[in-house]
C-alpha cells in the first residue's frame, strides 16, 4: 500500500538512537492487515526529543519482517496522531533489496 511519504521525513538518526538499530532505512513499508493491531510500545520517541520539528510522539514495537526467504528484525512505527489507524502497519527495517509496492510481506509480532 502506498503512503504519503511522511515517514521519510522523520529524523532517522533519532529513531536509530531510540531503537538502538543503526541500520534502519528512512521511511516505512505500509502493510494492510486483516485484523486491527494494537501497538505494544517497546520504544517511544517523545516530541521534545525529535530533531525534525514534528509535534507528535513516535511509538515503536519490535517485530520481524518477512519477504521471500528473508526474515529481518524490524519495527512497527506509529505516530501519536495515528494517521493510518489500526488496519495499516507502518514497518521500518533495513533496506530490503527487490521490495516493491504491491509485494506480499509478512510481519511477525510477539503475543502474550
Amino acid at each position: 500500500m502506498n503512503g504519503v511519504g511522511g515517514a521519510q521525513r522523520w529524523g532517522i538518526e533519532d529513531i536509530r538512537r531510540i531503537t538502538e538499530n543503526a541500520k534502519l532505512h528512512p521511511g516505512t513499508i505500509n502493510v494492510a492487515v486483516h485484523t486491527q493491531h494494537e501497538l505494544r510500545r517497546d520504544f517511544t520517541l517523545h516530541r521534545n526529543e525529535r530533531q525534525d520539528g514534528r509535534d507528535e510522539e513516535l511509538y515503536f514495537e519490535s517485530c520481524w519482517l518477512r519477504f521471500r526467504d528473508i526474515r529481518m528484525p524490524a519495527f512497527i512505527a506509529r505516530t501519536s496522531t495515528n494517521f493510518h489507524g489500526t488496519w495499516i502497519l507502518e514497518v521500518m527495517a533495513e533496506l530490503v533489496e527487490g521490495l516493491q509496492a504491491g509485494d506480499e510481506v509478512g510481519v511477525e509480532v510477539e503475543t502474550t
